[in-house]
């Protein structure tokens, strides 16, 4: 994760039903023409591999698993991370314009784009039950320095969102949805301590979760569904935490260490979704400073393979192919 101050702050895997799946080469982003987004004419055929690359101003999308770079959507403001839903629609924030624009699976124009005025969003999910789309807004984008963030809904990813708070959170970081639609969001509490939030299926506000796992003081802590857990990361030891989640507490129940990553640079990650068929070891794609990689997990150790080298990566996400 990447060590933030609130008031400054700038901000796996085979898809089945979102993730995504290792086996990737690595491929640098040189296609194309120069600032202009573009795609293959084949790109839309294949699962593909998101990856925003928040320097560039940039998201590059690679067929998933060969790692072919199929084409980049460009001239973007800030991409901090992306998401995708299990039709293949993909959502890019943009952090400096307050926007969250959709994509068509594997195209290179924009559908539509939501608006989230007033904020700086983070980070995105959708939820698999319902549609709706979540965005966590680490602060006011116009505020005083050091005003709060928050939590929007965007009901069907559409329309004007629905705004949520808790006193427990002030800068809301990053999202994820569980298999049964279970929002969770995690980010600072008071004195950049870290805090976690859950908005259960069909409730309308949100719950303080108490996590028995120490997370460091200011640093971001990346929250997302491993298809049993919530993975929890702390960059200032370079792993992650598997969390199960009971009421309103949160207990340790493993960790995932990582080796050859940047300290405090531990960006949006994404999970594979590993069929039988496929006999995988399960994986977990990292974005990390400029490199963009997957590791084994939860074993963790080594990286087992580099995807991408990038200017500043923020964030990863698998789009499902027909």
């Amino acid at each position: 994760m990447r060590r933030f101050v609130p008031a400054f702050a700038a901000a796996a895997l085979l898809v089945v039903a979102g993730g995504c799946s290792g086996g990737l080469a690595p491929v640098e982003p040189n296609a194309g023409s120069p600032g202009l987004s573009w795609n293959l004419k084949d790109a839309a055929k294949h699962n593909l591999l998101y990856v925003s690359d928040e320097g560039a101003g940039t998201v590059y999308f690679y067929s998933y698993p060969w790692g072919k770079l199929e084409g980049t959507l460009t001239n973007l403001a800030g991409p901090s991370s992306v998401c995708a839903d299990d039709a293949g629609h993909v959502w890019v924030v943009e952090s400096q314009t307050s926007e969250i624009v959709e994509y068509d699976h594997g195209g290179s124009k924009p559908v539509a784009t939501l608006q989230d005025p007033g904020y700086r969003p983070s980070d995105c999910a959708v939820n698999p039950k319902t549609g709706d789309l979540a965005v966590a807004n680490v602060f006011e984008q116009y505020g005083s320095q050091g005003s709060p963030g928050n939590l929007v809904l965007y009901k069907k990813a559409a329309g004007k969102p629905q705004t949520l708070t808790t006193p427990d959170v002030i800068n809301y970081m990053y999202v994820t949805y569980d298999s049964q639609g279970n929002l969770f969001v995690d980010g600072f509490a008071a004195y950049n301590d870290f805090a976690l939030a859950e908005l259960p299926a069909g409730a309308s506000a949100l719950t303080t979760i108490k996590v028995d796992q120490k997370i460091s003081s200011g640093n971001t802590a990346d929250v997302k569904w491993d298809g049993k857990y919530l993975a929890i990361g702390d960059s200032s030891v370079n792993a992650l935490y598997q969390i199960a989640v009971r009421g309103t507490r949160g207990k340790r129940v493993g960790k995932t260490s990582l080796q050859s990553v940047t300290p405090g640079f531990l960006g949006h990650i994404c999970f594979p979704k590993i069929t039988r068929r496929t006999g995988e070891a399960a994986r977990v794609i990292i974005p990390n400073n400029t490199t963009v990689g997957y590791w084994a997990y939860p074993s963790g150790g080594r990286m087992k393979r580099r995807i991408a080298r990038l200017i500043f990566a923020g964030g990863a996400a698998v789009s499902k192919g027909p």
